[in-house]
């Protein structure tokens, strides 16, 4: 609260300075000079005025006012096409809630076996299902079983031994699509199972695969009877105000038995093809059981809205429960929260202040990205300094080194607070992964950073499991093992002038 109000009263004397620079130009400036500051002054006041009236965080808010004061024509023209709130409109056609065939009492039956389950085991963890479970429909599934993908060349031999072993569909919901080898061997493989009459769909970011993804290349898919759509088409090279909020996604479904999610996108990079960013590390989850529903809910809602079909009324079966007998016995609790700007809330924000609220032994957390909202460094502090074992992974090579300085700034607060920093050596960690005490995992595509919580479609798998929180826990040892771990504050790296930088630049956090 304090430090809201100091930036408030900051933005006050930043205001009065601008207009006490105007009173000197019109008496010393031209009148043309005068005219054009005064134009841009009033365009940016009155850009603020309406920003300060939208419902939307409070830090964001004076951040956005800040930036547009500060800087009248670059920060002007940034809020206009990335920054203005964007709220999709909040019914079937896009907050697809559940499956028709998915009655009130088999729903309320799965919720309530969940929920006696974690009441039974882990009832300080409760509450983080049900957050999403009532706020927007994502039931947390049992009888459902996760393995952890160690890297993304383990994750594509194992998704395309799925995808060759399908019969009836596939879903595929990604990023970046880029035409190299991962992406050749998906695509033969895809033309195969269309052939075979395997119906494929596939939705990819128009701005994510933009100059990757090729319009020929879409066109030779659909000739084997491919479904594909590009998920918030621009009309580019112009702009749009749209092109701030993307799908984050990687998720696949195939037929409805077997399901994927992580951080890993269509690309050779995430493979390990290139040297540019030492080894890339990153993760993707195989789910199986009665959880994969919750990722066809999820890709359905965004086919929908990207192109008005419902697929459940193409795909006889989809939505559809399959529990293998080794599935009927497990008692794991697996929920796939959707995330982005259709909703009210960030369920995942949500979600990560729960389970490190309620955190007894530990929380390891690894990120490429980390500029959080101020109350999520406020909580991981907190339990840091409550005795908590809490450790933070980032990366030692990263694809926006300046955006790792910046993250590097934002651990201040934790570092003193006792939380374990770890860089990991000629190593690109891409991971988003959060694991806590020895039976929750919390794993998918979503960084610690504005953008990731707020603005794009992300899809996360919030698990209650022993053996997967294990694997998990192999993990991160493997990565504290070859990291580096800081003795005094990451952001001391910086010289005078990158401090100085990243303070002006944390102005504009929202946009990262």
């Amino acid at each position: 609260m304090k430090k809201n109000l100091a930036t408030f009263l900051s933005l006050i004397f930043m205001f009065s300075a601008i207009i006490a620079g105007i009173v000197c130009l019109a008496i010393f400036a031209s009148t043309k000079w005068l005219y054009l500051l005064l134009g841009l002054f009033l365009a940016s006041l009155i850009t603020s005025i309406i920003i300060s009236f939208q419902d939307r965080r409070l830090d964001v808010k004076i951040r956005w006012i800040a930036f547009i004061m500060l800087v009248p024509v670059i920060g002007l023209f940034s809020y206009i096409f990335f920054g203005r709130p964007y709220k999709y409109s909040v019914d079937d056609k896009y907050k697809y809630l559940n499956f028709k065939k998915y009655n009130k009492k088999e729903r309320t039956l799965l919720v309530d076996r969940a929920e006696e389950e974690l009441e039974k085991n882990a009832s300080n963890m409760k509450r983080a299902f049900m957050i999403s479970a009532n706020e927007q429909g994502d039931l947390p599934y049992i009888n459902s079983h996760a393995d952890l993908q160690f890297n993304a060349s383990e994750a594509w031999i194992n998704i395309l031994r799925d995808i060759d072993a399908a019969q009836e569909y596939i879903l595929i919901d990604y990023y970046i699509v880029e035409e190299n080898e991962v992406y050749k061997n998906l695509a033969n493989l895809l033309m195969k199972k269309a052939k075979q009459g395997v119906k494929i769909y596939f939705l990819f970011d128009f701005i994510g695969s933009y100059g990757k993804f090729t319009y020929l290349e879409q066109l030779r898919l659909s000739k084997t009877g491919i479904r594909l759509a590009a998920y918030q088409k621009l009309p580019l090279p112009l702009l749009s105000w749209k092109a701030n909020y993307r799908t984050h996604r990687k998720d696949i479904s195939i037929d409805g038995k077997v399901g994927y999610i992580g951080g890993s996108n269509i690309s050779d990079e995430y493979t390990n093809r290139f040297a540019k960013f030492g080894f890339w590390h990153d993760e993707q989850v195989r789910i199986t059981g009665a959880a994969v529903q919750g990722i066809e809910k999820i890709f359905n809602s965004d086919w929908i809205y990207t192109t008005g079909d419902d697929l459940t009324l193409e795909i006889p079966h989809l939505g559809e429960i399959y529990v293998s007998d080794k599935d009927k016995n497990s008692n794991d609790i697996i929920q796939l929260p959707a995330c982005g700007p259709n909703h009210a809330n960030s369920s995942h924000l949500d979600i990560l202040l729960q389970i490190i609220a309620s955190a007894k032994k530990r929380i390891w957390l690894s990120t490429p990205y980390f500029v959080p909202p101020t109350e999520l460094i406020a909580t991981i502090a907190a339990a840091a300094r409550a005795g908590i074992d809490v450790r933070l992974v980032l990366p030692g090579m990263t694809d926006k080194p300046f955006l790792l300085d910046v993250s590097k700034k934002h651990t201040d607060l934790l570092f003193d607070s006792g939380v374990k920093i770890y860089s990991t050596s000629n190593i690109f960690n891409h991971t988003k992964a959060y694991l806590v005490d020895d039976d929750i995992s919390f794993i998918g595509s979503t960084n610690l950073d504005y953008r990731a919580l707020f603005s794009d479609q992300q899809t996360m798998g919030l698990i209650y499991s022993k053996d997967f929180n294990h694997q998990l826990e192999e993990r991160f040892k493997w990565d504290f093992k070859v990291s580096n771990l800081y003795s005094k504050k990451p952001s001391k790296e910086h010289n005078f002038l990158v401090r100085g930088l990243i303070l002006l630049i944390n102005w504009a956090s929202p946009l990262l």
